[in-house]
């Protein structure tokens, strides 16, 4: 069957194929707009608009550096992800060992999400040991352990400003001897191995200092050296990392001699939501119509830098039909929110915003991607009454949309 997809925007598109995890395949369109900042936080549609991410975006080398940005080619999200990548500045512009970052988004109808972060400078795990070791004790540190007192967190060096990256929070790797092995291999924590702070009993020096997270909950706080903590961020968490990973479905030879090349039964659309859980909206519910985005970074009651952002609108809206079916006019999904905002001048700054929705391929179809000023002047619950919502594929088979 045939999909004409007609644009009449300046905006990226693309159509391809996804699968669920019943091996039943369906069309995907996604069409993605980039914002500029105005001098009144008043974000509007850009004029240079960037092509689509086809695979995943690290901030360096794969597996040693933290996701940037998830690949835009996913077959579903069943929640609006917001992505961050941001500098958390010191309020006040001066140097301090410590402060709050927070971010806050809310669409027109109530949908919100947010996060915040205690930000510290670099800090240490510091060894106590009863007396000063010789250099053939510190090779062989577990054999005195009576002489070991604990470990004391140092205070945060005074820095004005830190990269809100996965690097700074709760993780890392350690070494690990296998059996039947003389040398050891890495073992990553497998919720952030590019992090800092994991400290075993066995496996970690503790004849050195070793460097304890920048970023952590403000509920939460690292106080214990050998706790495990959750890792704290506004970025995309890796596919292959936890809490994400198992959303993939289990890949064993039962799955490779009855289910290759497709999904797990056990897979499931959420995978392809990235984002830290406090910033992915509900299930079934996507942001739509005017949103509000705000970073504050604050120290005390008396000093804070806040900066609000507002989307007037950047909901997609497309004409599709089958065949002899009559017309209808679709709200895409908006998915995904990425806001680039570690730049100090705002002006700089980019919003990305990713909008989905399914369609058959059993059926000849047509599809027109446009943006009217009508439909940009409606608000949210307005729109939401006004146009429905692209469908889920698993409601779009059951209904025969998909069919």
């Amino acid at each position: 069957m045939t999909t004409i997809v007609n644009n009449f925007t300046h905006l990226p598109n693309l159509r391809y194929a996804g699968m669920d995890n019943r091996g039943r395949k369906f069309g995907v369109l996604i069409v993605k707009a980039a914002f500029d900042v105005g001098d009144d936080g008043i974000c509007v549609l850009s004029e240079d608009q960037e092509p689509l991410t086809f695979t995943d975006e690290y901030h360096g080398a794969l597996n040693v550096t933290s996701l940037r940005y998830p690949s835009d080619l996913v077959p579903y999200k069943p929640r609006t992800d917001v992505l961050v990548d941001a500098v958390a500045r010191a309020p006040g512009g001066k140097a301090l060992p410590s402060w709050l970052f927070d971010i806050q988004v809310e669409d027109q109808t109530g949908v919100k999400v947010g996060k915040t972060l205690h930000v510290h400078g670099p800090r240490q795990w510091e060894p106590k040991w009863r007396r000063r070791l010789d250099e053939k004790e510190q090779a062989e540190w577990q054999a005195h352990r009576k002489l070991f007192m604990g470990w004391e967190l140092s205070k945060p060096q005074p820095i004005t400003e830190l990269p809100l990256r996965y690097e700074h929070t709760y993780g890392g790797s350690l070494p690990r001897i296998k059996p039947g092995e003389d040398k050891p291999t890495l073992e990553a924590n497998q919720y952030n191995p590019v992090g800092e702070g994991w400290i075993d009993k066995e496996r970690t020096d503790h004849t050195k200092s070793q460097p304890a997270p920048q970023i952590e909950a403000p509920d939460c706080p690292i106080t214990k050296p050998y706790t495990h903590y959750e890792p704290q961020g506004v970025g995309p968490i890796p596919p292959a990392w936890l809490p994400r990973r198992p959303l993939g479905g289990t890949y064993d030879q039962s799955w490779i001699d009855t289910v290759w090349p497709n999904w797990p039964n056990d897979y499931a659309f959420r995978f392809h939501n990235s984002a830290p859980t406090s910033l992915q909206t509900p299930d079934g519910q996507f942001m739509d119509g005017e949103i509000r985005f705000s970073m504050t970074n604050k120290a005390g009651d008396d000093l804070a830098d806040k900066i609000e952002l507002k989307l007037q609108n950047p909901t997609v809206l497309i004409d599709l039909q089958y065949e002899d079916d009559p017309t209808k006019f679709l709200r895409l999904n908006l998915d995904t929110l990425f806001f680039d905002v570690k730049d100090p001048d705002p002006k700089r700054w980019r919003i990305f915003v990713s909008g989905r929705t399914v369609f058959s391929l059993a059926r000849d179809a047509r599809i027109d991607i446009q943006l009217k000023e009508d439909w940009m002047k409606l608000e949210g619950k307005a729109l939401k009454e006004t146009f429905p919502a692209s469908s889920h594929p698993y409601e779009a088979f059951e209904t025969g949309e998909l069919s």
